[in-house]
């Protein structure tokens, strides 16, 4: 009678110490089996640490095969378990289980807050493997949020413990954490020797999808770069089975759709790819983003350019509730591109002010550039700022990329004066409704871009009090371009008076237009 329950335990335990090994050598299937079948076998133990492990173990697992909500809710089981078992490593482990599952649903706050509490508890655990698990995903989280300075600080300390003998999925996990890190603060360089110190790390070993988080890792580097021959070559050398998880593929298909934007290719194309990625099943909410903004910009391409901007307005929104300033600052760029000129200014300077401070280098970079080109002292202070971001960015990539980046950089600004510069000339000759009818009602016919010009600057001017001078030569329709004034102006219900002032002799001109006192002169009435 003794026997039966003690071997229940240690089917127990053998149960989650599998699930471990399967999720640690990458292989989810496997560990999710396994943890699901700890999780009934622990059901109605009285081993809080056991039941929580178990759950912990399956809600990871289940990330990365595309159940997230199911991942969020077992998550959240285990802290409560595990709290109540108040085992300190346990309690560590299952706060930041939960909240790499915030993250993954996009809740980088609430994800954070539970970062912070497995911070503290794997302190008082002394656990060198979980304190560098817990470092790297709360350094991760204050990256999101903008704290870049912390963040670095946070992956120093991780970094910094040992790792040999140690698990390579949960090294690989804090090394590519790192690496992004890195990546979004400009310092290229130093993330990609990040991401070659973990390939030697896992070198020899078959980790699955563990190898395809390492070549993410270095293509996001690459494509920052503008290293699109070697982020070709990276996908080229590892395909995505058609079965693989839909976060596998749609982080391809976003890949292909940056690919495609990058080589110039037909704005549909663009669209097709991420078109396709969003109608996965399961896509996550960071796959999810990267895709609609890849849409709003095919969209762009493609002249809808209202759709564009209220799909970037919405990834805004959607970024900024979660309090993801890269990600936000990101899809205000996309916005302030598809916007009115009035507009573009402010959203520019809301890209700047969520980009810096290390936040995404490439954001603020592109911020500065758009900026170059307004009244001073806002031009001027960003023509000072990019000069420095752009060297300082070229200096913080591999000597080998260093010309692609500087290349990559320069055809960023060229973009932005020439899209600039093309919305100036298109609002120049962009008619209103009403200006286009009192247009056609009073007989100026002709769309040529001068005439459009010309119509649309005078209706600007009708709208306040200064005094107009029209000018031209005989013939040219003056008299109906100040018709056209009086219509659009406030004054529109009052008679327009035409006064031939070729007809009237100097001395009386003065007099007509201005007025004048009686008996200022012979006849003055």
């Amino acid at each position: 009678m003794v026997a039966k329950p003690r071997a229940r335990v240690e089917d127990r335990d053998a149960l989650v110490h599998a699930a471990e090994a399967a999720f640690d050598r990458g292989d989810f299937s496997e560990a999710r089996e396994m943890a699901a079948r700890a999780v009934k076998a622990a059901d109605g133990a009285p081993e809080g640490n056991v039941r929580s492990s178990a759950r912990r173990l399956l809600a990871l697992a289940l990330l990365y095969c595309d159940r997230i909500a199911d991942a969020r809710r077992l998550a959240d089981e285990s802290v409560r378990i595990a709290h109540a078992a108040r085992g300190p490593k346990e309690r560590a482990l299952a706060e930041l289980a939960l909240a790499v599952s915030a993250r993954a649903t996009g809740d980088y706050l609430g994800g954070l807050r539970h970062a912070s509490r497995a911070r503290s508890l794997a302190g008082v655990a002394r656990d060198v493997p979980v304190l560098r698990s817990v470092l790297g995903e709360y350094g991760l989280l204050l990256a999101r949020l903008g704290d870049g300075e912390r963040a670095r600080e946070c992956f120093s300390q991780a970094l910094a413990l040992p790792m040999a003998d140690q698990p390579p999925m949960r090294v690989v996990r804090v090394l590519c954490n790192a690496a992004m890190m890195h990546r979004a603060a400009g310092r290229f360089e130093e993330s990609l020797a990040i991401v070659d110190r973990a390939d030697a790390h896992v070198s020899g070993r078959d980790l699955g999808a563990v190898a395809w988080q390492l070549l993410v890792a270095r293509v996001h580097a690459y494509i920052d770069i503008g290293a699109f021959d070697l982020v070709r070559e990276k996908l080229d050398a590892h395909p995505v089975a058609h079965d693989a998880p839909a976060w596998q593929r749609a982080q391809l298909l976003a890949f292909e759709a940056q690919l495609a934007h990058a080589d110039g290719a037909r704005p549909e194309l663009v669209e097709r790819y991420a078109v396709q990625g969003l109608a996965l099943e399961g896509v996550d909410p960071a796959s999810r983003f990267a895709l609609e903004r890849m849409r709003a910009l095919g969209l762009y391409g493609r002249g809808r350019v209202d759709e564009a901007e209220r799909v970037a307005v919405d990834l805004v929104t959607r970024a900024a509730k979660g309090g993801a300033l890269a990600l936000a600052a990101q899809s205000m760029a996309v916005a302030a591109r598809c916007g009115r000129p009035d507009a573009a200014l402010l959203r520019w300077l809301g890209v700047f002010a969520m980009a810096s401070g290390g936040v995404s280098a490439r954001m603020e970079h592109e911020a500065l550039a758009a900026l170059t080109t307004e009244p001073d002292p806002i031009g001027t202070l960003a023509r000072t700022a990019v000069a420095v971001r752009r060297a300082r960015m070229i200096d913080q990539s591999p000597a080998a990329l260093r010309p692609t980046m500087k290349r990559t950089l320069r055809q960023v600004e060229a973009k932005l004066a020439q899209a600039k510069q093309a919305r100036r000339a298109e609002s120049e000759t962009t008619l209103s409704e009403e200006t286009m009818r009192a247009k056609e009602e009073l007989g100026l016919v002709g769309t040529s871009p001068p005439l459009l010009r010309a119509v649309a600057t005078l209706a600007r001017a009708a709208k306040s009090d200064t005094s107009l001078v029209i000018t031209g030569e005989t013939g040219s329709g003056k008299e109906l371009f100040a018709r056209l004034a009086h219509r659009l102006s406030p004054r529109a219900a009052g008679a327009f008076v035409a006064v031939n002032c070729a007809a009237i002799p100097e001395p009386l001109l003065e007099a007509e237009l201005f007025g004048h006192e009686r008996g200022a002169f012979t006849g003055a009435e």
